[in-house]
């Protein structure tokens, strides 16, 4: 076995934003201030993010969003999502994600309530 000694630098992260929202869209948008290093240098993947995001509210129970993110820093980690959210008391989130870069799929779930 190869040990490797690693020490990790962290430096402080600066991110603006801006959103805008009404009764049936919220429309939101975030850039990197400062790129971030790689954690792994041999990979060389900094990153520095452009988000941007939409969310439709239906009926107030039902809730369609996209989302893109675009690494500034790099050509790789370009990401697309969708999402979809219902509310009946019991909060169900579900959200697909596809890098179209690296050929890689993410799916996530959440279940929560309000009270």
């Amino acid at each position: 076995d190869v040990v490797r000694d690693i020490t990790y630098s962290l430096y402080p992260h600066a991110r603006a934003g801006a959103a805008w929202n009404n009764d049936w869209i919220t429309v939101a948008a975030d850039v990197d201030i400062t790129e971030q290093e790689s954690l792994d240098p041999d990979l060389n993947l900094d990153t520095r993010f452009l988000n941007l995001g939409a969310e439709f509210i239906f009926w107030d129970t039902l809730a369609l969003r996209a989302g893109y993110r675009d690494n500034l820093g790099s050509a790789e980690l370009d990401t697309m999502s969708v999402g979809l959210g219902l509310d009946f008391g019991v909060t169900i989130d579900l959200a697909v994600l596809v890098s179209e870069d690296s050929d890689e799929a993410g799916f996530a779930a959440q279940i929560g309530g309000r009270f």
